[in-house]
């Protein structure tokens, strides 16, 4: 395989820190104040607070970046110090009006999204969500039915009418809404309360397909998911055992569903979503 690294903001956050540190990177030195990065980027020299990354891009065949906080003159960056550099772009999020200008960066080599209906929309290559076998189920007793923690990204009041209808069903949730900064937690601690809960729930952003985070915890880590992606149906990993489909699959019946057991998943399904096959997958493509 050729040599690579990946690029990412918040490096420091989910699973991240649990993979190969010589290929992932933040886009920045760590501890700089937002502030000072605001600054430097709208005078358009926040490459002078890049991080460790541009000490090997001279070596490097190929650049993976995320699009979190992406900024152009990464990019224009990246090929003035390696011309012959490969610049693979991915969309983690759904494409909207914040991030539809990196379409036209034309620095970039080739563009990826997680999301399928936005592969065929802007015709795009796809790689689905991936996760990591390096983060090991908890095991501990279970406190709660449902948990949800994560952004508002416009689902707050469709979570809060989760939670009435979870609280007359007599289901114990623990529904998490970051609203601000102050609010985020570790995700080591994160995954204290996943190992305490019986299933996750999953609300996709509006305008959003693609598989999200929370279904590839539940898929690795044995959890059922309860989630209004109707889209799942469709993945080798679907069982109507795991999977509750809000809006399909009748409310009334949620207790019964948390009460049975989940049903195993093949290794040879989940491995597809591993983070080492994902890799792979940019590089089979052509």
């Amino acid at each position: 395989m050729k040599k690579y690294i990946i690029l990412r903001y918040d490096i420091f956050t989910i699973f991240f820190p649990q993979l190969s540190e010589k290929e992932i990177y933040g886009f920045y030195r760590e501890k700089i104040p937002k502030l000072i990065l605001k600054v430097f980027s709208k005078l358009k020299m926040n490459y002078l607070l890049f991080g460790n990354w541009t000490k090997r891009i001279k070596n490097i065949d190929c650049v993976i970046i995320f699009d979190t906080l992406y900024r152009t003159n990464i990019s224009k960056y990246i090929k003035k110090k390696n011309p012959n550099c490969k610049i693979i772009f991915y969309y983690w999020n759904v494409i909207g009006e914040y991030n539809h200008w990196i379409l036209n960066d034309s620095y970039i080599s080739e563009i990826w999204t997680f999301d399928k209906k936005d592969s065929e929309k802007y015709h795009l290559q796809w790689n689905p969500q991936f996760y990591t076998y390096q983060v090991q189920p908890i095991k501990k007793n279970l406190k709660y039915d449902i948990l949800f923690l994560g952004r508002d990204k416009g689902r707050a009041n469709c979570i809060d009418e989760m939670d009435n209808s979870f609280r007359r069903l007599h289901l114990h949730s623990k529904l998490i809404v970051i609203k601000k900064e102050s609010d985020f937690i570790s995700y080591k601690d994160y995954l204290e309360i996943v190992s305490e809960s019986k299933s996750l729930l999953d609300i996709l952003a509006p305008g959003q397909t693609g598989l999200t985070l929370r279904t590839m915890e539940a898929l690795f880590l044995e959890k059922k998911l309860i989630t209004n992606n109707a889209d799942i149906k469709n993945y080798s990993f679907y069982n109507k055992n795991n999977i509750f489909i809000i809006g399909e699959d009748s409310l009334d019946k949620l207790p019964t569903f948390l009460k049975k057991p989940c049903v195993k998943i093949s290794k040879e399904i989940i491995e597809y979503y591993d983070y080492e096959n994902w890799i792979k997958r940019f590089f089979e493509s052509k």
